[in-house]
């Protein structure tokens, strides 16, 4: 039996300006100890209610620039 958890991330893009690159990793900064409901904030890309290094991880995995 195969049980399969999908994960939805939010958008590593968090100032919307077409590039995953470190100004989006500065937006996280910003934030970064913060924590609320998960996906409190764009800026928690992982939904997990903590602006952490894991956030910082997804953009990195999405850099485009």
């Amino acid at each position: 039996l195969l049980i399969e958890d999908t994960v939805e991330y939010g958008s590593p893009d968090i100032n919307s300006d077409g590039s995953v690159n470190i100004l989006d990793i500065i937006c996280v900064a910003t934030h970064f100890g913060e924590t609320g409901s998960p996906g409190w904030i764009p800026e928690d890309i992982n939904k997990d209610g903590m602006i952490s290094v894991l956030d910082i991880l997804c953009i990195s995995t999405h850099w485009n620039n």
